[in-house]
């Protein structure tokens, strides 16, 4: 099963432009979050749940110790 990722793009009527990255789980959004970066100053960012996501092949283990 292919993933599929998007970035979707919003242009504010006072210029600033917005961009939502979709389908990318963990961390694998940054490197293409800094690729935009070069469109202007960054004023926030705020991460969506698939950042907080486990990205894929990435093993979390819980375990107790007696």
């Amino acid at each position: 099963m292919s993933n599929k990722s998007e970035i979707e793009f919003t242009i504010r009527p006072d210029g600033n432009i917005e961009f939502t990255i979709k389908g990318m789980q963990g961390k694998q959004c940054v490197p293409v979050a800094e690729l935009f970066k070069v469109l202007g100053t960054v004023e926030a960012e705020r991460a969506t749940a698939e950042y907080y996501e486990q990205e894929e092949g990435q093993l979390a283990e819980i375990g107790t110790h007696h």
